[in-house]
């Protein structure tokens, strides 16, 4: 039997009708949904009813959950509530019942599914490490494990050596003493750079899982998200259109057609050679490098003279070392907190100020009631604004517990966050979106907090934190801090 595996579709009926078509064009028996069926996208009753027609089977996510009331949308970030409401108010109770019926697993036999991971289906955990799936493979003992959630396609492995591995998304075969736990990404809302929806195909008479990507409806999409007002920072797959900035390859002639055989070509080669075609290629490839490098320098100088002139972009750095700082012991604060008193022309020791419009963005240390407080200002919501800490030197294992405190004023419109990153080894990307946590959690006098507990990651070496924003108005942080929880062995 030929499963279709899909998942995240949120409510993108270009993508699903695109991937629907695919599905049936290549024999599938059955359909198999990992859930968030809705939020984000623009067309949740459409997308609903098709996924209702033609899925077979479907299990809750986080987004189907949080809209049908089982799951405090408070988690949430502020455009995927406002997508939440706004989506609410698309569907009838008919919906919401449906969305209420679905499990949070599927028993396939020899595989399962789930929309995040199998240790505690109903938290909606990410697994992004291989270290992630073991609670998974902890839980059940199926071979073959098949979930959603994190929008990247991605194969985990446990083989006989006990070691999890983490592969990219490839064509593959069951193996004994192996197990394989699948993030078959997302059909609506792909994060991996590729603009298509992803799906898998699991075949279970040979044993084989395929992936396909499917190209849909870019344009139709963007428009759709405009005209029913919905944010489109969510949809960052649309910054991926494989057509920006590819010049075409001719220039549109206008042609007509000669009436009669007379008026055709004359003279022209019947049938030509292509066997040459590869060295011709490689010719052109090297010419448009060429020119693509051409253009880089072109584009950095342009920019170097747009920060000369217009002095937009502001960076102040009061990082003495690149360097990470050793740890300390378990309970202290690892950042500089409180920062030392500083003006708008200068960072405080071990923080690094980032300005997308220096013009624009202003953020400086006060004192608000007596405790140190960073006033953060903006009159544009176009341009990024963030505060960096120094790095601190960590282990894979170590407990750490990272806290702020945000208080928005009234003119605050946009989002603001405090995030955890993650530096890792010679030649591999750091993890910059590790932790990224709105403040939701309500305290005295109109404050927010942000607050996440984690396990650093296999490979780390360092970590640091960062308050990132965009947004127009005036947001206070005070109380960041970044403690070491466990005793370092």
């Amino acid at each position: 039997m030929r499963y279709a595996i899909v998942s995240d579709i949120h409510a993108n009926l270009h993508a699903w009708n695109a991937t629907l078509l695919d599905i049936r064009s290549d024999g599938v028996d059955a359909i198999v949904c990992l859930g968030d069926i809705i939020g984000y996208g623009p067309q949740p009753a459409a997308v609903l009813e098709s996924a209702y027609t033609n899925i077979d089977r479907f299990v809750l996510g986080n987004h189907d959950a949080a809209l049908c009331g089982k799951l405090d949308p408070d988690g949430f970030n502020d455009d995927a509530r406002t997508a939440l409401d706004w989506t609410r108010s698309q569907l009838n109770d008919d919906a919401l019942r449906f969305l209420d019926t679905l499990p949070l697993t599927l028993d396939g036999g020899i595989f399962r599914c789930a929309h995040s991971e199998f240790g505690e289906p109903g938290a909606y955990h990410y697994v992004i490490e291989p270290e992630d799936a073991a609670p998974s493979w902890c839980a059940v003992d199926e071979p073959l494990l098949f979930v959603g959630h994190t929008h990247d396609p991605a194969i985990f492995i446990l083989g006989p050596s006990g070691v999890p591995r983490k592969v990219g998304p490839q064509d593959f075969l069951l193996e004994e003493g192996k197990r394989f736990l699948v993030s078959v990404g997302s059909v609506g809302q792909p994060r991996d750079g590729d603009a298509r929806a992803c799906y898998c195909i699991f075949d279970s008479d040979r044993q084989a899982v395929y992936w396909r990507r499917v190209p849909f409806d870019l344009d139709a999409y963007r428009q759709s998200l405009e005209k029913a007002g919905l944010p489109s920072g969510p949809s960052a797959f649309l910054r991926y259109d494989p057509r920006t900035d590819i010049p075409p390859l001719r220039e549109l002639l206008n042609f007509s057609p000669p009436m009669d055989e007379s008026g055709g070509v004359r003279n022209a080669v019947l049938v030509a050679d292509i066997t040459d075609l590869r060295k011709r290629v490689a010719r052109w490839r090297t010419i448009a490098a060429a020119v693509c490098i051409g253009s880089l320098v072109a584009a950095s100088a342009a920019g170097i003279a747009m920060y000369r002139h217009a002095n937009r972009t502001l960076v102040m750095d009061g990082i003495e070392s690149s360097e990470p700082a050793s740890p300390a012991q378990p309970g202290v604060n690892l950042l500089v907190w409180p920062p030392s008193r500083t003006d708008f022309d200068s960072a405080p020791r071990g923080w690094k100020i980032c300005l997308g419009d220096g013009r624009s963005q202003r953020m400086a240390f006060e004192d608000s009631g007596g405790e140190a407080t960073w006033r953060i200002s903006s009159s544009t919501d176009r341009d990024d604004i963030r505060l960096v800490s120094r790095r601190i030197a960590a282990c894979a294992g170590e407990k750490y517990c990272v806290e702020g405190l945000f208080r928005k004023e009234d003119d605050f419109s946009g989002n603001v966050a405090l995030a955890v990153c993650v530096a890792r080894g010679p030649g591999e990307n750091p993890l910059e979106q590790f932790i990224v946590k709105e403040p939701v959690l309500p305290r005295r006098e109109g404050w927010l907090a942000a607050r996440q507990t984690f396990i650093v990651p296999a490979r780390a070496t360092a970590i640091w934190c960062e308050i990132r924003g965009r947004f127009a108005g005036t947001t206070l942080v005070r109380g960041l801090s970044l403690v070491r929880q466990d005793a370092r062995p």
